[in-house]
């Protein structure tokens, strides 16, 4: 509380530490994203990126970074991935990840719940309901939501018959790492007509 704003970095821990050209190069070439906050590293996941081609821009490095850790993170390194993305706005590459994510997850109902849950259950309060992220229904302040990962990972899974159920079971598959967000989130899948 008394220092500047950094993240939790613990030993053993993987980010990657994205750049840019500072202003003054004449000093450095390279500065952090931002002088601080959470959001000056992204967490990552051990190991080379399945992905075939490799990235031609710092851009695609670092969404095939996400998208690695989203679908083959375990559940503690999807969440910590997931409340990355929460403190950003991903309407902007939105697109560009689910192509990512669908190359890899295919049609692995599981783990597209696994990645709707996770991105669902550390938004803040107030959030869209699991309804609201299906119809597209988000009241006065839409614009943050539309077009985001986590409406669009919902939507993808709604396509699914065992849709539903499989959220509710990654929704508890995550109760221990995040009791209170899943608890909201679950509380509000399960309310008549939330689906």
């Amino acid at each position: 509380m008394n220092g500047p704003d950094v993240p939790p970095l613990v030993s053993g821990s993987i980010f990657v530490v994205p750049l840019k050209a500072n202003p003054k190069p004449s000093s450095e070439d390279w500065r952090l994203i931002a002088d601080e906050g959470g959001g000056t590293v992204i967490p990552a996941i051990e190991g080379e990126s399945s992905f075939p081609n490799r990235p031609r821009s710092g851009r695609e490095y670092l969404l095939n970074e996400v998208a690695s850790a989203l679908s083959a993170g375990t559940r503690e390194e999807l969440l910590r991935e997931t409340s990355y993305l929460t403190s950003q706005k991903t309407n902007g590459y939105a697109s560009e990840m689910m192509k990512l994510l669908g190359s890899q997850i295919k049609e692995d109902t599981d783990r597209w719940a696994l990645v709707a849950a996770a991105l669902v259950s550390p938004l803040g309060i107030p959030r869209p309901t699991i309804a609201d992220f299906i119809r597209g229904e988000y009241g006065a302040d839409g614009t943050s939501w539309r077009g985001s990962l986590a409406e669009m990972s919902i939507r993808r899974l709604a396509k699914s018959s065992d849709g539903k159920e499989k959220l509710i079971r990654q929704f508890l598959n995550l109760s221990n790492l995040n009791e209170w967000g899943t608890g909201i989130a679950l509380r509000n899948l399960l309310r008549p007509q939330a689906w």
